[in-house]
């Protein structure tokens, strides 16, 4: 396998819904991590083009790493490219990185790595009330409809301290869920009402938790 393949398919996002107006100053601004999962040779000096893509195809921001891109940087982590979002408008896009070798431009067959993520004002404070809420309610709710909340709270949970999405990314999407699963118990419909597709749970049981 090429090595720059080996470098396209390597990068982490986080957050992954970027929100300009949170109290955590690190999650007003998307940080593309580069790394390298395997040792390898190096082929010549190293670069990274990153783009963001809203869901048009146009490009809304551009950069390029070039700093601690030697291999130990790579297996250790270290370029980062800071993706400021204060003049997104909240929605999906896409981070486009492509592998640059002694400054040449990546050929068209050479390998992109593509991920998404989201803009949205408000997120910290709604995932925090929600989840919240969650909390709160477990204790006094029937093993069932807490088992519903508590599965779809652990989307949110999964998605607000940063760990990983499987292939695509739906956190927003998993907040809105919660919310409306909430408003359902609020007003005392069932927990799944309105709701369709494939939907999450916790495994019911006597004690409550998150």
């Amino acid at each position: 396998m090429a090595f720059d393949t080996l470098l396209a398919e390597a990068a982490d996002l986080l957050p992954e819904v970027s929100d300009p107006e949170a109290e955590n100053e690190t999650c007003r601004s998307l940080h593309v991590t580069l790394f390298l999962p395997f040792p390898t040779s190096c082929p010549g000096t190293l670069s990274f083009a990153v783009e963001v893509r809203d869901r048009s195809g146009s490009v809304r921001f551009a950069t390029t790493v070039v700093r601690d891109t030697g291999l130990d940087d790579l297996r250790r982590a270290r370029p980062v490219a800071n993706v400021p979002c204060g003049e997104l408008a909240d929605g999906s896009y896409d981070v486009i990185v492509r592998t640059r070798i002694d400054g040449a431009e990546p050929r068209s067959q050479d390998p992109v790595v593509r991920m998404p993520f989201h803009v949205l004002r408000g997120y910290q404070v709604r995932a925090e009330t929600a989840l919240g809420r969650v909390r709160d309610l477990a204790p006094q709710l029937p093993p069932l409809p807490r088992a519903l909340l508590q599965g779809f709270a652990a989307e949110v949970q999964r998605a607000y301290t940063g760990e990983a999405f499987d292939v695509v990314s739906d956190a927003v999407a998993d907040l809105q869920r919660l919310e409306a699963a909430l408003a359902n118990q609020a007003l005392e419909r069932h927990v799944l009402a309105g709701l369709a597709g494939v939907l999450p749970t916790a495994m019911p049981g006597s004690k409550a938790g998150l």
